[in-house]
């Protein structure tokens, strides 16, 4: 039987629980079980795509993605102790948003293509490839349990994306609006 949790509020920066490096969560216990549950509230509770752990005050390596149709399925995709093993060459800018960070967007380039490496909810270690908006959502989830926040990778003052930004951020909004 599932375990139904009440949401967190989404800690904001500047919480120093967004700046620490996450414990491993090495295996799955009823802790690991409520965490997802509460993860899974927090994000139904919030106009996000994605939420790590540390976002609702708990500095443990554990995210959940609800970005695409593939990370959707089954509540949200959740993930222990992922770990990017492979990223193309191929980086593309986004506008990024950040629950932690309300109503701050900021153009960060990333990896296209991912896989990662991850503990599932049944304790089953897994592989999984993502691209697009779900390669980026993962990034940015897995940046949290390292302490990183978008606004640590935005792109520097003078190095500009501004012929591309209008056109990322529509398309951002656009498939946001669509699979929500």
């Amino acid at each position: 039987m599932p375990i139904i949790k009440d949401p967190k509020p989404v800690v904001l920066y500047p919480a120093e629980v967004l700046r620490a490096r996450c414990e491993p969560i090495d295996g799955v216990s009823e802790d690991s079980r409520s965490l997802a549950a509460e993860l899974r509230a927090s994000l139904s509770a919030s106009p996000g795509i994605g939420l790590a752990a540390p976002q609702i005050g708990i500095a443990r390596r554990m995210i959940l993605l609800r970005c695409d149709q593939k990370t959707k399925a089954g509540g949200g995709l959740v993930m222990i102790d992922p770990t990017i093993v492979e990223s193309s060459e191929v980086r593309t800018a986004m506008v990024e948003g950040c629950l932690s960070l309300p109503g701050e967007r900021f153009t960060v380039s990333r990896p296209e293509k991912v896989m990662v490496e991850y503990m599932s909810e049944t304790g089953r270690v897994k592989t999984i490839e993502l691209d697009g908006l779900a390669a980026k959502c993962v990034q940015h989830e897995i940046d949290h349990l390292d302490g990183i926040l978008i606004l640590d990778r935005a792109a520097q003052p003078g190095v500009t994306f501004a012929a591309r930004v209008g056109a990322i951020e529509a398309a951002t909004l656009a498939h946001l609006s669509r699979s929500r």
